[in-house]
């Protein structure tokens, strides 16, 4: 990706002492260079608390991200240890750039300046989305719980990024050299759920069939994310999954079709990781033929129930939601007609009488 230089004017001032490691330079460095972030998320699928969604590679214009930052002396690399006293959370706005490559769109404040000097300091970032998303423990990396909200309308696009480690502005930190501006990976740290309905083919044109109500049980709702960073690799685990819980699940309003339904935007469900052992969708349906209208119900177990393919197959494989994944569920109801079929039963032998008539 393209990364652009952002450049400061100031009066230079002296750096005090070099840190040891992981201890925060608090001093503004010589020879002042903004740092600059720029953004690139794996296929966004981004809702925001203003319900905001985009289906590309790049943050929601106005959106906002956490950063954090370390400092550690030039002689030494980041461990992934110790709190990020450089940056702490701080907000920075997503500014729009279509291409996410332009680090001064993406605004926050106070500026952070580029170490400088002979041997200066070296910067590690990480990232998180949205912004008040999470709470990140002190030390950023590490444990924080999560909750999935209640309506799938509410969920966010939980997602944090690699670490960026041992950064120095220049030449003497990558080669070609290193422009100042630091590119962000972002990860989806959940998966994305949908639920699609259709009827099925070739029923009788006057068959009417319409969902009532859906809902999956017994879905976890809460879990602890945990990420790390050694030997240059950041790592995220989700652990402590728990707390079953319902979630309303979109129908459409009218009648079925035999063409899967579209799932709005807000209809998208972003859930914590889990295998499925209990998890469930149900479902209510009620199927219209003339002047009789019959009531139907359904659980179906997403460990048990699925099917290979749109017909009645064998049960396929189970699909645990994995992170950063996408899971589709097509639920096609196709009424058993009740048909006819007609046998005689046979006459029994004969049973001959006479009758003379004179």
């Amino acid at each position: 990706m393209k990364k652009l230089l952002i450049l400061a004017a100031t009066a230079a001032l002296v750096l005090a002492a070099s840190c040891t490691k992981n201890e925060t330079v608090n001093n503004v460095p010589a020879e002042q260079h903004l740092i600059g972030f720029t953004n690139y998320a794996p296929k966004a699928l981004t809702k925001t608390q203003a319900a905001s969604y985009v289906d590309g590679n790049k943050l929601i214009n106005n959106t906002h991200f956490g950063i954090y930052g370390w400092a550690v002396a030039n002689d030494a690399a980041f461990d992934g240890t110790g709190n990020p006293a450089f940056m702490n959370n701080v907000d920075v706005t997503f500014g729009g750039d279509a291409a996410g490559t332009d680090g001064a769109k993406n605004t926050y404040s106070p500026m952070r300046y580029w170490p400088a000097g002979d041997t200066p300091d070296k910067l590690s970032f990480y990232a998180y989305y949205p912004y008040g998303a999470i709470t990140l423990p002190a030390t950023a990396l590490g444990e924080a719980a999560f909750t999935v909200a209640a309506a799938a309308k509410d969920q966010v696009d939980l997602m944090v990024s690699d670490v960026v480690a041992d950064q120095v502005y220049g030449a003497t930190n990558a080669s070609p050299a290193y422009p100042g501006t630091v590119n962000l990976m972002f990860h989806h740290m959940l998966t994305k759920v949908q639920v699609k309905f259709k009827k099925a083919a070739g029923l009788d044109a006057n068959t009417e069939i319409k969902i009532t109500a859906a809902k999956f049980t017994g879905v976890n709702s809460k879990g602890t994310l945990a990420t790390a960073f050694a030997g240059g690799a950041t790592t995220y685990t989700w652990n402590g999954q728990g707390t079953p819980a319902d979630f309303e699940v979109y129908f459409p309003a009218d009648a079925l079709t035999e063409t899967a339904s579209d799932v709005a935007n807000d209809d998208i469900f972003l859930m914590i990781p889990q295998n499925m052992v209990a998890q469930a969708l149900e479902i209510t349906w009620t199927v219209k033929s003339g002047d009789v209208t019959t009531t139907n119900t359904k659980k179906l177990s997403l460990k048990d129930d699925l099917k290979k393919a749109d017909t009645d197959d064998a049960a396929a494989a189970v699909i645990n939601w994995e992170r950063n994944h996408s899971v589709v569920y097509t639920i096609t109801v196709g009424p058993k007609p009740i048909l006819f079929t007609a046998d005689v039963t046979k006459w029994e032998d004969d049973e001959t009488g006479y009758f003379n008539v004179q």
